[in-house]
């Protein structure tokens, strides 16, 4: 495992660690934890904090932290898998600075790991020729 798989290991037990803990805060007190009050969610689909909670423990923390396991394994998907986690990862956090009408610095900082998550599955995949179009085979583009 190079440098660069072994960040990307990490990156996902750090993600996934972080989002076990927000995950279960959120499901144990729904109307309101770390200093947010449901009243943050009055433009968004939710009244409690219950379903993202969910969402955080299972998908977000549950799912990277999985898949840093499974860097170990050597996986020939590997590199689609961490990608996927990385766009979830983003989409989550646009997602939410969309509901909620703010950003933090946590926002920016995680947006900001979630892109560095997908360069490094992406050169995992480009690494490993599973690149969806080989750039390696066509060097003439």
């Amino acid at each position: 495992m190079n440098k660069k798989d072994k960040l990307l290991k990490f990156i996902h037990f750090f993600v996934g660690i972080g989002a076990v803990f927000g995950g279960i805060g959120a499901i144990l007190n729904p109307n309101g934890f770390m200093g947010v009050t449901t009243a943050m969610l009055k433009t968004g689909p939710f009244k409690t904090f219950m379903i993202p909670g969910i969402f955080i423990f299972f998908i977000i923390g549950v799912g990277n932290l999985m898949t840093g396991y499974l860097m170990a394994k050597d996986l020939k998907f590997q590199g689609y898998i961490s990608g996927i986690l990385s766009i979830t990862l983003i989409l989550w956090i646009l997602i939410q600075c969309f509901i909620l009408q703010s950003i933090a610095a946590l926002h920016i900082i995680y947006f900001c790991i979630g892109c560095v998550q997908g360069g490094l599955s992406t050169h995992h995949l480009y690494q490993k020729r599973n690149f969806p179009f080989n750039l390696r085979e066509y060097k003439s583009i």
